[in-house]
Protein backbone atom coordinates (compact mmCIF):
# COMPACT_ATOMS: atom_id res chain seq x y z
CA UNK A 1 0.00 0.00 0.00
CA UNK A 2 2.64 2.40 1.08
CA UNK A 3 4.58 1.52 -2.46
CA UNK A 4 1.17 2.00 -4.81
CA UNK A 5 -0.30 5.03 -2.37
CA UNK A 6 2.81 6.71 -1.22
CA UNK A 7 0.89 6.69 2.50
CA UNK A 8 -0.67 4.46 4.87
CA UNK A 9 -3.98 6.19 5.78
CA UNK A 10 -5.90 2.86 6.87
CA UNK A 11 -2.72 2.84 9.58
CA UNK A 12 -3.79 6.49 11.19
CA UNK A 13 -6.48 4.69 13.65
CA UNK A 14 -4.70 1.84 14.70
CA UNK A 15 -1.49 4.33 15.97
CA UNK A 16 -2.83 4.74 19.14
CA UNK A 17 -2.25 0.96 19.53
CA UNK A 18 1.09 0.92 19.30
CA UNK A 19 1.69 -0.52 22.48
CA UNK A 20 0.22 -3.76 21.43
CA UNK A 21 2.71 -4.17 18.70
CA UNK A 22 5.30 -3.12 20.69
CA UNK A 23 4.45 -5.49 23.30
CA UNK A 24 5.10 -8.63 21.05
CA UNK A 25 7.82 -6.85 18.84
CA UNK A 26 10.56 -5.50 21.87
CA UNK A 27 11.19 -9.22 22.67
CA UNK A 28 11.88 -10.82 18.71
CA UNK A 29 15.64 -12.01 17.87
CA UNK A 30 15.09 -14.12 15.47
CA UNK A 31 13.83 -11.84 12.17
CA UNK A 32 13.16 -14.90 10.06
CA UNK A 33 9.33 -14.50 9.12
CA UNK A 34 9.65 -11.56 11.86
CA UNK A 35 6.19 -9.78 9.85
CA UNK A 36 4.29 -13.07 10.01
CA UNK A 37 5.19 -13.97 13.61
CA UNK A 38 4.47 -10.86 14.78
CA UNK A 39 0.96 -10.45 13.52
CA UNK A 40 0.52 -14.06 14.86
CA UNK A 41 1.12 -12.95 18.35
CA UNK A 42 -0.93 -9.73 17.91
CA UNK A 43 -3.67 -11.37 16.54
CA UNK A 44 -3.54 -13.93 19.17
CA UNK A 45 -3.40 -11.54 21.73
CA UNK A 46 -6.74 -9.63 20.49
CA UNK A 47 -8.37 -12.82 20.30
CA UNK A 48 -7.61 -13.23 23.83
CA UNK A 49 -8.75 -10.00 25.00
CA UNK A 50 -12.28 -11.02 22.97
CA UNK A 51 -12.49 -14.05 25.35
CA UNK A 52 -14.79 -12.67 27.52
CA UNK A 53 -16.99 -11.09 25.02
CA UNK A 54 -20.17 -13.03 24.84
CA UNK A 55 -20.90 -13.60 21.66
CA UNK A 56 -25.08 -14.12 20.77
CA UNK A 57 -27.59 -13.15 18.32
CA UNK A 58 -28.11 -9.90 20.91
CA UNK A 59 -26.86 -6.37 21.07
CA UNK A 60 -23.34 -6.29 22.31
CA UNK A 61 -23.28 -5.28 25.77
CA UNK A 62 -20.00 -3.13 24.85
CA UNK A 63 -21.50 -0.54 22.48
CA UNK A 64 -25.14 -0.37 24.10
CA UNK A 65 -25.69 3.61 25.67
CA UNK A 66 -28.78 5.55 26.19
CA UNK A 67 -30.59 6.98 23.12
CA UNK A 68 -29.50 10.31 21.93
CA UNK A 69 -31.67 13.39 22.59
CA UNK A 70 -33.16 13.55 19.06
CA UNK A 71 -33.52 9.85 19.12
CA UNK A 72 -34.96 9.30 22.21
CA UNK A 73 -38.23 11.31 21.22
CA UNK A 74 -39.38 9.43 18.25
CA UNK A 75 -38.24 5.92 19.84
CA UNK A 76 -40.99 6.84 23.08
CA UNK A 77 -43.45 7.25 20.68
CA UNK A 78 -42.66 4.05 18.97
CA UNK A 79 -42.37 2.28 22.10
CA UNK A 80 -44.98 3.87 24.55
CA UNK A 81 -44.99 1.01 26.90
CA UNK A 82 -41.60 1.81 27.67
CA UNK A 83 -41.68 4.73 29.86
CA UNK A 84 -38.87 4.18 32.53
CA UNK A 85 -35.51 6.40 31.10
CA UNK A 86 -33.50 3.43 31.19
CA UNK A 87 -36.00 1.13 29.39
CA UNK A 88 -34.81 2.04 25.87
CA UNK A 89 -31.07 1.47 25.45
CA UNK A 90 -29.24 1.74 21.72
CA UNK A 91 -26.41 -0.52 19.98
CA UNK A 92 -24.16 0.55 17.15
CA UNK A 93 -23.66 -3.36 16.52
CA UNK A 94 -25.04 -6.61 16.87
CA UNK A 95 -24.19 -10.30 16.55
CA UNK A 96 -25.60 -12.26 13.99
CA UNK A 97 -23.20 -14.26 11.43
CA UNK A 98 -20.16 -11.74 12.14
CA UNK A 99 -20.95 -8.48 13.25
CA UNK A 100 -23.76 -5.83 12.13
CA UNK A 101 -23.33 -2.46 12.35
CA UNK A 102 -25.57 0.68 11.75
CA UNK A 103 -25.08 1.43 8.30
CA UNK A 104 -24.40 -1.72 7.22
CA UNK A 105 -26.64 -3.09 4.29
CA UNK A 106 -27.07 -7.27 5.43
CA UNK A 107 -29.80 -10.63 4.81
CA UNK A 108 -33.11 -9.96 6.94
CA UNK A 109 -34.84 -13.38 7.14
CA UNK A 110 -38.90 -12.10 7.46
CA UNK A 111 -41.41 -14.19 9.63
CA UNK A 112 -42.20 -15.93 6.29
CA UNK A 113 -38.70 -17.31 5.89
CA UNK A 114 -38.21 -14.58 3.11
CA UNK A 115 -35.04 -13.87 2.66
CA UNK A 116 -34.39 -9.62 1.85
CA UNK A 117 -31.70 -7.02 1.56
CA UNK A 118 -32.46 -4.47 4.19
CA UNK A 119 -29.88 -1.34 5.55
CA UNK A 120 -29.90 -0.97 9.05
CA UNK A 121 -30.58 2.20 10.64
CA UNK A 122 -30.90 1.72 14.06
CA UNK A 123 -30.28 -1.70 17.35
CA UNK A 124 -31.86 -1.19 20.37
CA UNK A 125 -32.78 -2.93 23.73
CA UNK A 126 -36.45 -2.45 24.63
CA UNK A 127 -37.58 -3.47 27.67
CA UNK A 128 -34.84 -6.90 27.06
CA UNK A 129 -36.21 -7.23 23.64
CA UNK A 130 -33.66 -6.53 20.45
CA UNK A 131 -34.65 -4.68 17.64
CA UNK A 132 -33.64 -3.36 14.57
CA UNK A 133 -35.08 -0.72 12.62
CA UNK A 134 -34.16 -1.30 8.64
CA UNK A 135 -34.85 0.00 5.33
CA UNK A 136 -35.98 -2.82 3.02
CA UNK A 137 -34.63 -2.84 -0.77
CA UNK A 138 -36.67 -3.97 -3.62
CA UNK A 139 -35.36 -6.65 -5.51
CA UNK A 140 -34.89 -5.65 -9.08
CA UNK A 141 -32.96 -8.45 -10.95
CA UNK A 142 -30.74 -11.54 -10.02
CA UNK A 143 -28.00 -12.50 -11.16
CA UNK A 144 -25.61 -15.64 -10.24
CA UNK A 145 -23.08 -13.72 -7.37
CA UNK A 146 -24.83 -10.27 -7.86
CA UNK A 147 -28.49 -8.85 -6.89
CA UNK A 148 -29.42 -5.35 -8.54
CA UNK A 149 -31.74 -3.69 -5.38
CA UNK A 150 -33.74 -0.53 -5.43
CA UNK A 151 -32.43 1.77 -2.60
CA UNK A 152 -35.94 2.54 -0.56
CA UNK A 153 -36.60 4.59 2.29
CA UNK A 154 -39.48 2.29 4.01
CA UNK A 155 -38.64 1.60 7.22
CA UNK A 156 -39.45 -1.93 9.35
CA UNK A 157 -38.80 -2.97 12.41
CA UNK A 158 -37.34 -6.16 12.81
CA UNK A 159 -36.16 -8.75 15.68
CA UNK A 160 -32.62 -8.29 15.92
CA UNK A 161 -32.15 -12.30 15.67
CA UNK A 162 -33.98 -12.00 12.02
CA UNK A 163 -30.61 -10.27 10.53
CA UNK A 164 -28.60 -12.61 9.11
CA UNK A 165 -25.11 -11.17 7.71
CA UNK A 166 -23.59 -7.85 6.47
CA UNK A 167 -23.21 -7.96 2.99
CA UNK A 168 -20.26 -6.67 0.12
CA UNK A 169 -21.93 -3.88 -2.13
CA UNK A 170 -21.68 -1.19 -4.08
CA UNK A 171 -24.09 1.63 -4.29
CA UNK A 172 -25.67 4.56 -6.43
CA UNK A 173 -28.46 7.11 -5.05
CA UNK A 174 -30.87 4.87 -6.44
CA UNK A 175 -30.03 1.52 -6.55
CA UNK A 176 -27.40 -0.73 -5.16
CA UNK A 177 -25.81 -4.39 -6.43
CA UNK A 178 -24.99 -6.68 -3.96
CA UNK A 179 -22.52 -9.46 -4.02
CA UNK A 180 -24.09 -12.85 -2.74
CA UNK A 181 -22.21 -14.75 -0.91
CA UNK A 182 -22.05 -18.48 -2.28
CA UNK A 183 -23.73 -20.28 0.75
CA UNK A 184 -26.81 -18.19 0.00
CA UNK A 185 -26.66 -17.73 -3.50
CA UNK A 186 -27.90 -21.63 -3.07
CA UNK A 187 -31.23 -20.84 -1.91
CA UNK A 188 -33.12 -20.45 -4.74
CA UNK A 189 -35.11 -17.90 -3.91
Amino acid sequence: MLTKFATLVACFTHERKHRVIKKWASNRRNTTSYEVGLLEEVLGDQLNALEGLCLNRKLLDMCTHPPSKELARPLRELFPEASALDAIRTASAAMCDGVVSVGDVAFCRDDDGVRRVVEVMQHMEVQGKHMSIVSVWELMSKGDRVEKHRVSEKLLLVKTDQLMMSLTYSRSTTSACILVPPEYNREGE
